[in-house]
């Protein structure tokens, strides 16, 4: 077995255990949406956050683009002011230097305060190893040290146990049965740390900001444990990455308000220490003394440890404008199922995935960059506006550069989709061959039951089967809707869902658009948009399949898809993917800016007022792609409330993942399953009687986990709906 297979392996085992510890996703679940709510209503108070991410964005780039000057410009002043700065080039570096330290000053127990730099140098265990105590005086670092954890949030370090669970804990340390009470359990870890403090001989901390103008260390946090680590042993350690320094107190300023609005919602952390070279006090004459009633010694560590190579690279030094603030775990639909323990190093998520390449290995980071539904949540609260998204599928095109493909995707992507014939001559083989797992419950066909290695995409949901006859077959018979004196001439843009599985909703899509006088063409040499592969990593077929797209498109004013899937193939990835080339760059361009939704193009083109009548309940699932990677989200809905009768309903949380029903559904299906979970759960609480999307991929993987779970309730393209709706009503029983 390859070394990535078994890699594989054990993180779903991993992942599968992790989403049935009911105990961890509840305590995960409360404090992340502790945190988002308080975010939430934070945000609602700040008027301009738009314009203060922007704001911060820039002075990420511009402090990277002059980080080396920062660096200079701060040991300057950090040195001037009785500081001392060692850069150290990798972890050995670090710890090296901090166990030396601490064996020169004779010093056995150190003090710590949460940092996850240090956690990523993994030095409590090296100090551990140099006989030296070292304490964590956070509480949720002193609860996973208790426990022998590491984090598992990078701002909440003990989100994934209880507060039973922490009682239980507790009670064991001070012989006491303790109840789940946060107040008391709080009083406990301050009674049980409070001696450390006042014995330790060195502190270590790290630094959210670290400020050149005036070689300043700026320490956040909401317990004071930062600030007497920092200001009662005699020794204080800071340790930071080359991605903390900053120019001003201005900037610091800036950056901290979104910092903690977006870490926990606060307009402003309960402390915030700034610190400039060692203790000091001046007597009547104003002679300076160092370390009178604090430390005599400050050390800033500067760490690299792989840094340097994300500065370097310019498809990734955006990943070093991150603040550490949380945000993006605490809306990531895969973190809050899994959790931290997962991910196979000290950074969790998709900014982690990243972070891990560069500092730990690629190899590491193979499954915490494949096992994201790429739902872009994490980049709508990311407070320097980092796109994630863009980032993972980087890494991926990266990995698959330095692994290969799977022998299986190798074959499907460059063999079979590659060649148009080819790829339809196989899935028609493909329509006959799956006959014998058809079967049909209230009228429709389902796959139920898959044998092998694909029962797994059917335990948790069924599968819709291919359609006995494409859309592109049925068009065939009628080369175009026919229209005297068409407003427009428009190409459709079916995708392979609608094509070769729903070609129900082309046909309503068609149907709707003719009623509008617009005559619609089929370009039969349209393929797959691409969106699989480039999800993949394999950016090079993707490429050769958006020229044929591009070649089968380019005539039309108006290309019309019914798949957000596919427009964000055809408006964004298809320029980025031919961005190297000027010409055919330029034509992916063009083709995007005609590229429309067929809900948007309803609205903002033709103006288009339902006329249907629907006697029934329905809510809408946003799709990822459609709201977050097109911000199309009010056209839909203007839809649906046009329509007379219609009861609307907004679901909790509508653009929330269902889970992804391509192929991270395959490789990845128990962490699908339980995002859909809570998806179907919050269709279930508006007593819908049918869910609207205007997502193929949504449609399959809602539709199949509602039959799976014997419910009754529709899901329905948007067009399915309009177009029945006009046609003598669509009724609830339907």
């Amino acid at each position: 077995m390859s070394s990535h297979k078994k890699r594989h392996k054990e993180y779903i085992k991993k992942a599968s255990k992790a989403v049935k510890d009911d105990s961890q996703r509840l305590a995960i679940d409360r404090t992340t949406s502790r945190f988002k709510e308080n975010r939430d209503n934070a945000l609602k108070e700040l008027k301009n956050f738009e314009d203060l991410r922007l704001e911060a964005r820039k002075i990420r780039e511009k402090i990277c683009d002059n980080l080396f000057e920062n660096i200079k410009k701060f040991t300057l002043e950090f040195e001037r002011v009785g500081g001392k700065v060692i850069k150290a080039d990798d972890s050995a570096e670090a710890t090296d230097f901090i166990i030396d330290l601490a064996k020169k000053k004779n010093i056995d127990l150190v003090v710590k305060s949460k940092s996850i730099t240090t956690d990523e140098i993994d030095l409590n265990s090296k100090l551990d190893g140099a006989g030296i105590k070292v304490v964590e005086t956070d509480l949720g670092e002193w609860i996973i040290q208790l426990k022998g954890q590491k984090p598992s949030h990078i701002i909440a370090p003990a989100i994934h146990v209880t507060c039973e669970e922490i009682a239980e804990l507790f009670s064991k340390i001070t012989g006491k049965k303790l109840p789940a009470d946060p107040p008391a359990l709080v009083e406990v870890a301050r009674n049980e740390l409070r001696n450390y403090f006042c014995n330790a001989g060195m502190g270590i901390t790290g630094a959210n900001f670290l400020i050149s103008e005036t070689g300043t260390i700026v320490l956040v946090s909401n317990e004071g444990n930062a600030r007497l680590v920092s200001g009662f042993p005699p020794v204080h350690v800071a340790i930071a990455g080359i991605d903390k320094f900053i120019t001003s107190m201005e900037e610091a300023a800036k950056l901290l308000k979104l910092l903690t609005i977006s870490a926990t919602g606060q307009k402003i952390s309960t402390y915030v220490s700034f610190i400039t070279g060692p203790s000091r006090t001046a007597d009547i004459e104003l002679n300076i003394t160092l370390g009178a009633h604090g430390p005599k010694e400050v050390y800033l560590i500067v760490l690299d440890n792989g840094r340097r190579r994300i500065y370097e690279d310019k498809d990734f030094r955006e990943a070093l404008y991150c603040i550490r603030c949380g945000a993006c775990l605490n809306v990531c639909p895969v973190y809050k199922e899994i959790g931290g323990h997962v991910f196979s190093h000290v950074y969790m998520g998709g900014i982690g995935a990243v972070l891990t390449a560069f500092l730990s290995g690629f190899e590491n980071a193979r499954e915490m960059a494949f096992s994201c539904t790429g739902c872009k949540a994490c980049s709508e609260v990311c407070p320097v506006m980092i796109d994630i998204p863009r980032l993972l599928l980087k890494l991926r095109e990266r990995i698959v550069h330095k692994e290969g493909l799977p022998w299986v995707k190798k074959i499907i992507f460059r063999k079979i989709m590659k060649d148009r014939k080819l790829f339809h001559k196989s899935v028609k083989a493909l329509a006959s061959a799956q006959k014998p797992f058809v079967s049909k419950t209230d009228g429709e066909p389902a796959i139920r039951h898959l044998p092998l290695l694909f029962s797994r995409l059917t335990k948790f949901r069924t599968l819709p089967p291919l359609a006995d006859e494409p859309l592109r077959e049925t068009l065939k018979k009628n080369l175009a809707t026919v229209i005297k004196n068409p407003k427009f001439t428009v190409a459709f843009f079916a995708g392979c869902l609608i094509d070769f599985i729903y070609p129900n909703i082309g046909e309503s899509i068609l149907k709707v658009l003719a009623d509008q006088n617009i005559e619609t063409r089929f370009p039969f040499e349209q393929t797959c948009c691409g969106i699989p592969l480039v999800y993949s990593g394999d950016t090079q077929t993707a490429k050769e399949i958006a020229l044929q797209n591009i070649e089968a498109l380019k005539k039309y004013d108006f290309i019309i898809t019914g798949c957000a899937t596919c427009l964000e193939a055809l408006r964004k990835e298809y320029p980025l993917l031919l961005n190297d080339n000027f010409e055919l760059k330029a034509e992916a361009e063009s083709l995007a800016g005609r590229a429309y939704d067929f809900s948007e193009f309803l609205v903002k083109v033709l103006n288009y007022k339902p006329d249907g009548k629907l006697k029934s309940k329905v809510t809408y699932h946003d799709s990822c792609h459609l709201h977050r990677g097109l911000e199309i989200t009010e056209e839909p809905r203007d839809l649906l409330k046009g329509i007379e009768g219609l009861d609307f309903t907004e679901m909790e949380f509508p653009c929330h993942c269902c889970g992804a029903g391509g192929t991270f559904a395959f490789e990845y299906a128990e962490i699908s399953e339980a995002i859909l979970k809570r998806k179907l759960e919050s269709i279930r609480k508006t007593k819908a009687t049918i869910v609207a999307t205007a997502c193929p991929g949504c449609i399959m993987q809602i539709k199949g986990g509602l039959d799976k779970a014997g419910e009754k309730i529709k899901v329905k393209h948007i067009a399915e709906i309009l177009n029945s709706s006009k046609n003598s009503g669509l009724s609830s029983k339907q």
